[in-house]
C-alpha cells in the first residue's frame, strides 16, 4: 500500500509540474497578443483566477526592438497604410481610450465588465521605424514588439486594486502568468 500512494503522489507532482498546470489561473493574469495582417490587431485575454476583473489595460512601445509607433492617419508618422484604433469585439464593455494618436508610442483601455475568461480585441496600425526593417516599415514583424510592455490593473474578489505587468517577447505575446501562478 505505501508504494501505491508514492505513485499516486509521483503522479500529482508531474501533473502540477507540467506546462499544462501554468495555464492553471491562480490570481490575476493577463495576455496579449499582437497579430500583423491587413488589419494589425491586439487580442487580450483574462486569464485570472474566477472573480478577477480587468479594469485597465495599457501598451506601451516604447523599448521595442523595432521601435514602433501607432500609425493612424494618412500622412502622418507611419508609412504606406494606416489605421485609426477600431471598436473592441466581444461582450466587454469599452469605458474609455487615451492615447494611440499618430506617431505616439502608448495606448490606455479602460473596461467595465472585463472578467475571467473573457477576451477583447482592437485594431489599429503599428509601424516599425529601423534603417533596416525585418519586412519593411509597414509590416511589423512577430520579433519587432519584442521589448514593450503591457500594464493592467485588475479589481480582486477582495475589491483590492492590483497592478500586474508583461512584457512582449519574440512570438509577440505578452502573458503576465508566464512560469505559473504571479
Amino acid at each position: 500500500m505505501p508504494c501505491r500512494s508514492l505513485v499516486i503522489v509521483a503522479i500529482a507532482a508531474f501533473i502540477c509540474s507540467s506546462p499544462a498546470s501554468a495555464q492553471t489561473a491562480c490570481g490575476p493574469r493577463i495576455k496579449i497578443d499582437y497579430y500583423e495582417d491587413a488589419s494589425d490587431y491586439f487580442v487580450i485575454e483574462n486569464l485570472s483566477a474566477s472573480g478577477w476583473t480587468v479594469l485597465e489595460v495599457t501598451i506601451d512601445l516604447k523599448g521595442s526592438l523595432g521601435d514602433l509607433i501607432f500609425d493612424t492617419v494618412a500622412g502622418g508618422a507611419g508609412v504606406s497604410g494606416f489605421e485609426p484604433f477600431q471598436g473592441l469585439d466581444g461582450r466587454v464593455r469599452l469605458t474609455g481610450v487615451s492615447g494611440g494618436e499618430d506617431g505616439g508610442q502608448v495606448i490606455s483601455l479602460s473596461f467595465a465588465g472585463f472578467e475571467a475568461g473573457e477576451k477583447s480585441s482592437f485594431s489599429i496600425d503599428l509601424d516599425d521605424r529601423l534603417v533596416q526593417s525585418l519586412n519593411g516599415r509597414s509590416l511589423v514583424a512577430g520579433r519587432e514588439i519584442s521589448g514593450a510592455r503591457a500594464r493592467a490593473r485588475l479589481l480582486a474578489p477582495t475589491g483590492e486594486i492590483v497592478p500586474i505587468t508583461a512584457q512582449f517577447d519574440e512570438i509577440a505575446t505578452a502573458d503576465s502568468g508566464v512560469g505559473g501562478c504571479v
